[in-house]
């Protein structure tokens, strides 16, 4: 427990040293393509950011799907890469996901492993407010195939592609 508390104490010096602080919240615009095709299910994402290098960018995504008799609740944390520095192209890795479902009934379990992988563009304006495309592949590598399956029969709007548009304000601290 004390090495575990150490290595957490020295990551967040080190990340509060060298991160330019930052942070972005954005909104993601699909549900509206939820309420178009009229699922029984509908899925609210957003995520938290912060700028580790011009490069780098570590994100908190927060997303509840829910419908008329369950709901799922996931967050984790993702890797975002963007190679011309921080506006234009970039790609996102999941690095650890978790879901938790209300009841456990609907897919036989409460917490459920997840993965992402997208890829999108974004483009900041005035450098405070952006507006993000993005593709979502989820679970790329086909690791979590029952979990996903699950997931889609029980919240119809899950899908394994999923087009975002997110719009945000960022909120520099250095």
């Amino acid at each position: 427990m004390k090495k575990t508390s150490i290595s957490i104490i020295f990551f967040m010096v080190a990340f509060t040293t060298f991160a330019s602080f930052s942070i972005a919240g954005t909104f993601d615009a699909g549900i509206v393509q939820d309420f178009i095709i009229r699922n029984s299910s509908y899925a609210l994402q957003g995520d938290i950011r912060c700028s580790v290098t011009p490069n780098f960018e570590a994100r908190l995504p927060l997303e509840f799907v829910y419908n008329s008799s369950s709901s799922m609740f996931s967050t984790g944390l993702s890797l975002a890469y963007y190679p011309f520095e921080k506006s234009g192209f970039f790609c996102t890795l999941s690095l650890i996901s978790l879901g938790f479902i209300q009841p456990s009934s609907v897919t036989g379990q409460s917490n459920i492993s997840l993965n992402e992988l997208s890829f999108g563009y974004t483009q900041k304006f005035k450098k405070k407010f952006l507006i993000e495309g993005e593709i979502v592949i989820r679970d790329p590598s086909g690791t979590f195939g029952d979990e996903y399956d699950s997931l889609e029969e029980a919240f119809h709007c899950y899908k394994k592609f999923r087009v975002r548009l997110k719009a945000g304000y960022c909120f520099n601290f250095k």
